[in-house]
C-alpha cells in the first residue's frame, strides 16, 4: 500500500510539473488521424515530416 501511494504521488508530481513548463495555445479545432498500414511508408511520411507523429503498433 505504502509503494503504491509513493509511486502515485511520484507520477502526479511529474505530470504536475510538465503541465507547469507547457504554455497554453489556442484549442485545436480539429485532430486528424492519418493511418499507414505498411510501416515503411509510415517511416518515410514522418521522415519527409508529411506526419507528425509514428507509433509502430
Amino acid at each position: 500500500m505504502k509503494k503504491i501511494l509513493t509511486v502515485s504521488l511520484v507520477a502526479l508530481a511529474l505530470l504536475m510539473s510538465v503541465n507547469a513548463q507547457v504554455p497554453n495555445g489556442p484549442i485545436a479545432d480539429k485532430v486528424i488521424y492519418d493511418v499507414r498500414m505498411d510501416q515503411t511508408i509510415a517511416i518515410k511520411d514522418t521522415a519527409e515530416g508529411k506526419t507528425d507523429v509514428f507509433s509502430p503498433v
